[in-house]
């Protein structure tokens, strides 16, 4: 008898993987993310947002232990090869400074820029950098408004080839500071998703990554 309850209180212990095996939606207005947990301990994850230019897809593993699903997966990416920093100014000047540095800040000379308005009519503006990595550029006589920006565009070495890049600056700013990463790392990481289980439904409650506190319906 004693054996008999002792294996009734451990099946009562022991999580039922076969009751959260499916496929889940997030309940939410702006996206439609989706979660298959497969019954080989793998899931994947789509992202469903409403700009189909953010949609993703993450796979890994899942484990249960009582009412908490954990998603392990690992994510790997490279560092971004430029970084562009803009000075704003409540009273701007009349000129723009573009100042490019390698990622140790060394200056960055001989490079040319491209200084692009967006109103094709008018002329693009090229210059030089000097020995400190600057161009200055005097900037275009012409009405600006809050969507009104002008273009900066260059090409650079990137692991020995030449890549090119723009980035776009605001009539208010009067300095630019371009970091170049010739050589970006790929970065690992290791990333976890915990959810509580009520039902038939999962509940976000831990994540690097996804919004916290989302319930997910089973389909």
């Amino acid at each position: 008898m004693r054996t008999i309850l002792v294996t009734l209180m451990i099946l009562i212990f022991i999580p039922n993987t076969e009751n959260v095996i499916g496929t889940y939606q997030i309940v939410d207005e702006l996206n439609e993310d989706t979660l298959e947990l497969n019954s080989n301990g793998t899931f994947t994850y789509k992202e469903r947002g409403d700009s189909c230019w953010a949609w993703f897809d993450f796979s890994g593993n899942w484990q249960q232990e009582k009412n908490s699903i954990t998603l392990n997966h690992t994510n790997i990416y490279t560092e971004s090869s430029t970084d562009f920093q803009n000075e704003f100014y409540e009273k701007p000047t009349d000129s723009i400074k573009i100042q490019l540095v390698s990622a140790d800040k060394k200056p960055l000379e001989n490079i040319e820029i491209k200084y692009k308005p967006r109103n094709y009519k008018i002329e693009s503006k090229y210059g030089k950098t000097n020995s400190n990595g600057i161009v200055t550029f005097k900037k275009f006589d012409i009405e600006y408004d809050d969507d009104d920006v002008t273009h900066i565009s260059f090409n650079y070495l990137l692991k020995g080839k030449e890549a090119s890049v723009s980035s776009s600056s605001y009539r208010n700013v009067d300095k630019v500071l371009v970091t170049i990463n010739e050589f970006p790392k790929e970065i690992t990481e290791h990333l976890e998703h915990k959810f509580e289980v009520e039902n038939e439904v999962l509940i976000l409650k831990q994540s690097e990554w996804l919004p916290e506190n989302k319930k997910y319906k089973k389909l």
